[in-house]
């Protein structure tokens, strides 16, 4: 009897494995692996690479055309066509300013914005068109400083839930430029409803003349998953945690979202949102 278990658990393993494509996305100049890369689909997004670059097709999406998108690194589109992929990435050119070296005083703080409150909260969809959220701060002439901290408002209902946060400028119109800070900055939400305050004091981050905003990027994991417990629920009836808080809006758009490839002014929330900024 045990050997019969044993057996048909391996027949379901195997099953399952032919069903799917393992793909590993790589750097090209280092050969590291890059953690948490966006993959794409038809303007949706479809995964996000684990923290060791690795994610599944599913055979039946092996001829679909996928757009690979990662901080830091130039976009690739490909297709996936043999059981075992390596995908590489070619690291963008940065231009290397001057280094100096900033003596902080420490004395000065300033908030912007609030993180408490929320008449509602969002989470990443199965067939996700957008998985990031970016609100604007600006500045009004009087901020020189640092970014010290971030806060906002989130729940989980485990303690394994991931979001990635990035800061980016402000382009030409309004919308969210390129990035200030060109690696993952990944937090780690517990169980329950909180504020989460992500430290980001050691990075330096100089805060823009024009502003600048702070992206939540939910995160496309299977670590991630919440599964529906009502009866009869689909296999697709899943929401990607952790729930970001938000207030409705009808005026002062602050947030915007990404989705059919560009940054979009969004005129229904603004993320409840929180940082401090020091000297």
């Amino acid at each position: 009897m045990v050997k019969k278990i044993i057996l048909l658990l391996s027949l379901v393993y195997s099953a399952i494995n032919f069903a799917q494509v393992s793909v590993k996305i790589t750097n090209s100049a280092d050969k590291n692996p890059v953690a948490y890369a966006s993959i794409w689909k038809d303007k949706n997004m479809y995964k996000n690479a684990d923290s060791i670059g690795r994610f599944v097709v599913e055979k039946s999406d092996l001829e679909a055309e996928f757009k690979i998108s990662a901080i830091g690194f130039q976009q690739k589109i490909f297709k996936i066509n043999k059981n075992e992929s390596e995908i590489f990435l070619e690291p963008k050119a940065v231009q290397l300013e001057e280094v100096k070296i900033v003596k902080r005083k420490h004395e000065k703080k300033l908030k912007l914005g609030k993180a408490s409150g929320g008449d509602s909260a969002y989470a990443g969809q199965y067939d996700s068109k957008s998985c990031k959220s970016a609100k604007f701060f600006p500045n009004n002439g009087n901020i020189n400083g640092f970014l010290k901290s971030i806060k906002f408002k989130a729940g989980s209902s485990e303690g394994t839930r991931l979001l990635n946060v990035h800061f980016y400028s402000v382009d030409e119109n309004g919308a969210p430029g390129e990035p200030l800070y060109n690696e993952n900055l990944i937090c780690k939400v517990k169980k329950g409803t909180r504020k989460i305050n992500f430290e980001v004091d050691d990075l330096n981050i100089k805060f823009p003349e024009n502003g600048l905003f702070v992206v939540l990027e939910t995160l496309l994991l299977e670590q991630n998953k919440q599964y529906s417990h009502f009866p009869g629920a689909l296999p697709t009836s899943f929401v990607y945690e952790p729930f970001v808080y938000i207030n409705f809006v009808d005026k002062d758009f602050d947030t915007w979202s990404f989705s059919d490839n560009k940054w979009n002014r969004n005129n229904k929330y603004s993320v409840n949102m929180e940082i401090v900024v020091s000297d």
